[in-house]
């Protein structure tokens, strides 16, 4: 009788170990929960923009994400700002000129390829979607950028791929939707090379 109890008792132990875990790694923040209804995973390295941007399911993730929705304070869609705590700033990877791709997701469904990128880089953009990862001291915002690459032109807020309704439908049930006070000044449209601020 008992080493018939002995493996019942053995699974039923590793999956209370397991639930635990899960809600150990479901559980953070103020509000307890987190959702990742809305995410920016890192691309794994060497993965192809022009690849990418047309097959992003193939495209291998970073988990968990860079910015998860319980990184985002406020997201200001009129001026494309999102604000975020200070521990997501710190995993913002630092300005490139080259960009630092990611991808988008909403509920388990990825949006489109976007990279973290400075408009100071003199060789354009690399996707469609862009945040902007250059900071000064103090700032807990980024502005989040497009680019229509048949166009040759560019702007910073809700344009392009940032546009989907399914973004602002989710960030809208997060109760992210707020005004984000900036001290910069903006401009809605850019060309590569040349600084929006």
């Amino acid at each position: 009788m008992q080493r018939k109890l002995l493996p019942l008792v053995g699974c039923l132990l590793l999956a209370g170990c397991s639930i635990t875990h899960q809600r150990e790694t479901s559980v953070t923040g103020a509000n307890n929960i987190v959702t990742n209804s809305f995410a920016i995973y890192l691309t794994a390295e060497g993965v192809d923009p022009t690849f990418a941007a047309t097959n992003l399911a193939q495209v291998k993730l970073v988990s968990p994400p860079v910015i998860s929705d319980a990184d985002i304070l406020a997201a200001d869609f009129e001026k494309g700002v999102i604000r975020l705590t200070p521990e997501a700033l710190k995993r913002i990877p630092k300005a490139s000129v080259q960009g630092t791709l990611f991808v988008a997701v909403v509920d388990g469904e990825r949006l489109f390829l976007g990279a973290f990128w400075t408009p100071l880089s003199s060789f354009g953009p690399v996707a469609a979607a862009m945040i902007q990862s250059d900071q000064v001291p103090g700032q807990d915002y980024l502005f989040l950028g497009w680019h229509d690459f048949a166009a040759g032109r560019g702007g910073i807020g809700w344009g392009g791929p940032w546009s989907d309704l399914r973004v602002k439908q989710c960030l809208g049930k997060l109760q992210k939707l707020r005004h984000v006070k900036t001290a910069l000044r903006i401009f809605t449209t850019f060309t590569p090379g040349t600084h929006p601020t």
